[in-house]
């Protein structure tokens, strides 16, 4: 926590996020005894192209091979869900869970075991893109700080990761050891730096990456039990919904 929080005032509002939270099944419990009164905000992007950015991701560090189409594919199969819910969030298991990382019903729900309703924000991509003040607004409401506070890039985007690097020495030079050891002793600001370099860098060439029909109905089939799920849990109608026949 002090690597984040140690420069903090007191009294002030403080949070992190990460995507590790909802993915790993342990992280309702953990929070839940460490932070009991934290705000929760999920922010929700279409289940499927979710599915495709983890892909790519993978796709881009060489730890996926497979079509997108074969790898949603063999991880429809039951055991092969059953399995991947229960995985914890690592390197190591990521290419496996695509699907089940994208189910949205079951992980807000399971957070819910743990957490009143009104600890938990729920609020989508699509809005976010589409009118950004609005949502910033939503959340600043939610967390109880000034509502009229619009940072002058809300508009801009930072990320959009391709399946190759720009530069693949570079991403080789970031990610060795020793790079990584050293830039956790930088400050805040040079180790801002860093991450923006290598975002960048993950923006190389962006094939056209589709499903094969058949595959697409069967996720779209999937989801659809899901999206009822969050739907009855949260009370919340999600901006896919038509697109996933809703």
């Amino acid at each position: 926590m002090a690597a984040y929080f140690g420069n903090a005032c007191e009294g002030q509002k403080l949070g992190k996020a990460s995507p590790q939270y909802m993915a790993d099944p342990a992280s309702p419990a953990l929070l839940r005894t460490h932070v009991p009164n934290v705000k929760l905000i999920a922010i929700l992007r279409d289940p499927i192209e979710r599915a495709k950015s983890q892909y790519k991701m993978e796709f881009r560090r060489g730890a996926e091979t497979r079509s997108f189409s074969d790898a949603i594919r063999s991880q429809l199969v039951s055991d092969a869900l059953q399995e991947a819910r229960t995985l914890p969030d690592s390197p190591d298991t990521a290419s496996d869970c695509y699907i089940a990382w994208s189910e949205y019903g079951r992980i807000v729900g399971g957070f819910l075991d743990y957490f009143p309703r009104q600890q938990l924000l729920v609020v989508f991509t699509d809005d976010l893109s589409a009118k950004p003040v609005s949502v910033l607004r939503q959340v600043y409401a939610f967390l109880n700080v000034d509502a009229d506070f619009v940072p002058a890039n809300v508009r801009e985007w930072y990320h959009r990761g391709g399946v190759s690097y720009r530069y693949p020495v570079l991403q080789r030079l970031i990610s060795a050891p020793w790079v990584r050891a050293l830039g956790s002793h930088l400050p805040p600001k040079l180790r801002g730096h860093t991450v923006r370099l290598e975002i960048w860098n993950a923006q190389g060439r962006d094939a056209g990456i589709t499903l094969d029909p058949e595959v697409k109905k069967a996720a779209i089939q999937h989801f659809q039990q899901d999206l009822r799920v969050l739907r009855g849990k949260c009370a919340v109608r999600s901006p896919w919904d038509s697109r996933f026949g809703m």
